[in-house]
């Protein structure tokens, strides 16, 4: 008999693509509409509707509680962004190829741990490059370099006297 591949929770999606854009989790049901959180939340709602069979509503609710219109604009603008450029559908394969690496990874958190998980092995570039692929990896640890050393050579705010 075939061995098939576990199917994968909202929980893991979510998690995986706020990991993927080196977001935290809360940005992903947060309220902002910034790009840079808005984008990846979209990517998020348009996999889980492809990959988890859920209904908009209950996808809205997961995402902090947005209408199933909000859900649907975000498929279809996810669907137009991958036909219109060819690096996005790229991008949007390589996400999903990692969404099923994730939920084929032999510790596979518990329902409702994927964020904690992923978090756990943030610095573990061996464990991201199982999951997100080598140069994804290698990118992902490159940038939170850069990060740390910014915030370390941050001047001090300088208060006249």
């Amino acid at each position: 008999m075939a061995e098939t591949s576990p199917r994968p929770r909202l929980d893991e999606i979510r998690a995986v693509v706020a990991a993927w854009y080196n977001l935290t989790p809360q940005a992903m049901t947060a309220p902002t509409r910034r790009r840079r959180a808005a984008r990846p939340r979209q990517i998020a709602m348009a996999l889980a509707r492809d990959i988890t069979g859920l209904s908009l509503p209950q996808i809205g609710r997961r995402f902090g509680g947005r209408d199933h219109t909000t859900v649907l604009w975000a498929c279809r603008k996810v669907q137009q962004l991958a036909q219109d450029d060819a690096a996005f559908a790229a991008d949007l394969l390589d996400i999903r190829a990692a969404v099923y690496r994730f939920v084929q990874n032999e510790t596979r958190p518990a329902l409702g741990q994927a964020d904690t998980y992923l978090a756990a092995i943030r610095d573990d570039i061996f464990a991201m490059a199982a999951i997100f692929g080598e140069a994804k990896a290698a990118n992902l640890a490159l940038r939170r370099a850069e990060l740390a050393e910014r915030r370390r050579h941050r001047s001090p705010i300088l208060v006249a006297a």
